[in-house]
């Protein structure tokens, strides 16, 4: 698995949390794994596998990913050109669902080098 679209987020206080999240949003279920103590969450669905996780990425650029706890990738699995664009519209639709709740940072990459999107909470005092 060579191609990816990635969305960071920061907010939620445990991974489980997140993935209970992605879970309501999308409709997928995610099993989870601990493997050398990292926990991550998984689902392979038919066109995309989505892996939900912890990271250890540096900043790179305009990609600031020390701001962010977590990790949400998503691997085409089948047709590389439709699957890549199934792909991106899945996680580009959890985005945006995740934009509306105004709870987290967001930054939605693709590739792990070019940055398509980003967010912050709006602050109302």
């Amino acid at each position: 698995m060579s191609w990816s679209v990635d969305l960071f987020v920061s907010g939620p206080a445990k991974l489980s949390d997140l993935a209970a999240e992605v879970e309501s949003i999308s409709g997928i279920r995610l099993k989870r794994f601990v493997e050398d103590g990292e926990e991550r969450y998984e689902s392979q669905e038919r066109e995309y596998l989505v892996i939900v996780s912890t990271h250890d990425l540096s900043n790179d650029g305009d990609r600031e990913y020390e701001n962010y706890s977590y990790q949400i990738s998503v691997w085409p699995v089948g047709r590389e050109d439709e699957d890549r664009e199934v792909s991106t519209a899945f996680l580009t639709r959890l985005y945006e669902q995740l934009e509306k709740r105004d709870r987290y940072r967001l930054m939605l990459v693709r590739n792990l080098g070019a940055k398509l999107r980003e967010s912050a909470p709006v602050r109302t005092q």
